[in-house]
């Protein structure tokens, strides 16, 4: 719906009517129009989780790690444009730092902080919707290349 109208735009009634579920239930779940985009992030990221990350064994900073994100994120790339339209873009980044802290092995102590990781969520968020912004021209696999290299110190910024 927020391909067509803003999000105060759209109503409750729409947006029940819309997703086939009654009122009583919308409002058994959530409390307004923004949660349900939350939710929806956090269900793409368990989607992400459960079926791409980590299967190949590969680390973050890892070229097939990387590869995979790309695809994987490219294909809800008409929401995440929606939500970046409506000044909601920081909620993606917000739900990729829960998801790293969920996900995240590190025992944080004094001495291994998630500072890394958070750095490394921000980094590839911005290039994905700087991608995505531009109309993905370059392919995935470039992409991909070119982050790994950087993380990997093969080249400079």
């Amino acid at each position: 719906m927020m391909d067509t109208m803003s999000l105060d735009d759209i109503h409750i009634n729409e947006l029940v009517k819309k997703a086939s579920v009654s009122r009583m239930s919308y409002y058994r779940y959530f409390t307004n129009k923004t949660d349900v985009l939350k939710f929806y992030l956090e269900y793409i990221l368990d989607d992400y989780f459960n079926n791409i990350d980590g299967k190949d064994g590969s680390s973050f900073q890892s070229y097939e790690h990387i590869l995979g994100a790309l695809e994987f994120f490219y294909s809800y790339r008409d929401f995440i444009l929606c939500l970046h339209n409506a000044k909601m873009s920081g909620m993606v980044l917000d739900a990729l730092n829960r998801y790293i802290e969920k996900q995240s092995t590190l025992v944080h102590t004094e001495d291994t902080l998630p500072y890394p990781l958070y750095y490394y969520s921000g980094a590839i968020f911005n290039v994905y919707m700087q991608w995505i912004l531009h109309g993905a021209k370059e392919t995935p696999q470039k992409v991909a290349r070119i982050i790994s290299d950087i993380y990997n110190n093969n080249s400079s910024v």
